[in-house]
């Protein structure tokens, strides 16, 4: 009997395993409930399923709420149970969810937990979404002090609060973090990286910062269509239309496929700098 309880129990956790990768939120927590009705004690690992598989579903309350249930029940969160939760806040820009990031983080190390990797990336991307970046930049710190070292996720999330800080005059912080990582060797920008610095530089109408970025990444073959359409949109903010027009061409010779976005930041380039003719001819095509 003791073994069939063992089987069920695994059953359980590899079907709600498999709920959260296929993003299917009601059936994991179906499947917790079902569990528990058959007389079978959730673990750690059901419960972190069904609160990754609510945070893949957008359902961040849940996933709050889960992590909450397994304290009351007496099932010790993990590690991964707190990194599923804080992740479940990311792409949220509801009020108090930031302080709900950083509480969780401070939570998993008053309870004897060490915070890895992912545990400061989740939480440095769920501040930066709301434009803490003095918090982003503070927790990025702590890693390059105490461990874990920060990766380029972690980089990558706090050069994007600088950018999206409500203060205007914050985007060069975006810069100053890209060039710490590429000072220090062990770690090595890709596209993100560059189309952040990129887009930093466009909120700083610095149009010749934001395409020396685009040349760059294009040297290393790490280029994206976000890649160009941040930068025309950087040289459209500053009236540069035959910048703009050159990159809407560039965009195309390298294969990617230009949005309206892009021609609409061209067009409004062009008749700025009062080239009707040449806005029409491209309106036409």
């Amino acid at each position: 009997p003791r073994k069939i309880l063992k089987a069920n129990i695994i059953s359980y956790n590899s079907a709600m395993s498999a709920c959260e990768k296929g993003q299917q939120w009601p059936s994991a927590l179906a499947l917790l409930k079902g569990l528990k009705q058959n007389s079978l004690q959730p673990s750690s690992i059901s419960c972190n399923a069904a609160i990754a598989a609510c945070g893949k579903g957008q359902q961040w309350q849940r996933s709050v709420s889960l992590l909450h249930e397994m304290k009351r029940q007496k099932i010790t969160p993990t590690v991964v149970s707190y990194n599923s939760t804080i992740s479940a806040l990311q792409g949220f820009h509801q009020d108090g969810l930031w302080q709900l990031a950083l509480g969780l983080h401070g939570e998993m190390q008053n309870q004897s937990l060490s915070p890895d990797t992912i545990s400061f990336n989740a939480t440095i991307t769920a501040t930066g979404a709301a434009s803490q970046w003095q918090q982003c930049l503070g927790l990025l710190e702590h890693m390059e002090a105490h461990g874990p070292k920060p990766d380029v996720v972690a980089v990558n999330a706090a050069m994007d609060a600088c950018k999206h800080s409500y203060n205007a005059d914050i985007w060069p912080w975006a810069l100053q973090i890209f060039s710490g990582l590429c000072v220090h060797g062990e770690l090595r920008p890709d596209a993100v990286s560059f189309n952040t610095a990129a887009s930093a530089c466009e909120r700083g109408s610095d149009w010749e910062g934001a395409l020396r970025f685009l040349f760059e990444a294009r040297s290393r073959g790490m280029t994206t269509p976000i890649s160009y359409k941040t930068v025309v949109a950087a040289c459209e903010r500053a009236s540069r239309w035959q910048q703009a027009l050159a990159l809407l061409t560039a965009m195309q010779d390298a294969g990617h496929e230009v949005e309206f976005t892009a021609y609409r930041a061209v067009l409004l380039a062009l008749c700025v700098g009062e080239r009707f003719s040449e806005a029409l001819a491209l309106f036409r095509e």
